[in-house]
């Protein structure tokens, strides 16, 4: 077993096909494909199904997934902490984020900041809530980009954006004309409203539902992504809500939601790090460019 082949496995998982986790490690298809059979080899069992539609995991690629992030994650710790001891100089930035943040927004806004601070490495860590507080506390990453909430003893936060929400329809929904305009929270309340879990997405919806005293009818099931999301609902499974950034250019069958009529409905997210820590002052400089000049940026984009 060698970090080649985790590697490999990760990128497929990741783009629930051969040929794009190829092309994205920039290795040949059958490099990497013969790569995989020998981990699969190793561990005794197979990782993906494969068939002519798509690749998806097995119970066992499942099992072993967050495993194999973690070694990967621990080379990449491995690789910095050596760096940091023979070039004391080397300025580095952690961030994290949930899946629901909108990474294109993400990179707009770190822009001006990397003009004027080339010296200054950022890396990225995108993974589940849990892993991303896991994080914070042991001060594996410098600051995050959550789904804004109450936040604990010893975090700090500052807003960066809000995002419109959208309501996708299941196929018996969309057979039909769409409505003319939004439609609100309370009429959808009897929908059954499917969901990723652990991103953020079910606890938002379920406090936006709670806030106007209803409660949201989730789908037993859970998708692993946005695009099964919409897949579900295109297939008629059941209808999804959705940030306007994670919905497909090709899908024409959303409608904007509301709260109530006229207050458009909106996820709002923070920028969150550890305030009872003494940051580098690189961070801090990052921090400030949050606070001060990011807002401007959001601004006018939204304009």
């Amino acid at each position: 077993m060698n970090l080649n082949q985790l590697r490999f496995f990760l990128a497929v998982a990741d783009a629930s096909s051969f040929s794009k986790a190829a092309e994205q490690c920039c290795v040949t298809q059958p490099s990497l494909s013969n790569a995989i059979a020998q981990l699969e080899s190793e561990l005794e069992g197979r990782l993906f199904i494969r068939n002519t539609r798509q690749v998806s995991l097995t119970p066992l690629g499942e099992h072993l997934r967050p495993l194999i992030a973690e070694v990967l994650d621990a080379k990449v710790g491995v690789t910095q902490a050596a760096r940091s001891f023979l070039n004391p100089s080397h300025k580095l930035i952690r961030i994290g984020m949930s899946p629901l943040i909108n990474t294109q927004l993400v990179a707009t806004a770190l822009e001006p900041f990397r003009r004027k601070n080339p010296e200054t490495e950022i890396i990225f860590k995108e993974c589940l809530l849990d892993e991303l507080n896991q994080r914070m506390d042991e001060h594996k990453i410098d600051l995050a980009f959550l789904l804004s909430e109450p936040r604990k003893s010893g975090q700090a936060c500052e807003t960066f954006y809000s995002e419109p929400l959208y309501y996708l329809p299941n196929e018996d929904q969309a057979a039909a004309p769409l409505p003319s305009g939004p439609v609100t929270l309370a009429s959808i309340s009897e929908e059954t409203i499917m969901v990723s879990k652990g991103c953020g997405l079910a606890d938002g919806l379920h406090h936006l539902f709670t806030s106007q005293g209803l409660k949201m009818q989730e789908y037993p099931g859970q998708a692993l992504s946005y695009q099964v999301l919409e897949d579900w609902a295109g297939l008629g499974i059941g209808a999804a809500i959705l940030p306007q950034s994670k919905i497909s250019s090709r899908n024409n069958s959303t409608c904007p939601l509301h709260v109530v009529k006229d207050q458009p409905a909106t996820f709002v997210y923070e920028t969150v790090w550890n305030d009872n820590i003494t940051q580098s002052r690189h961070v801090n400089d990052l921090l400030t460019h949050f606070k001060k000049v990011v807002p401007k940026l959001v601004e006018g984009l939204a304009a």
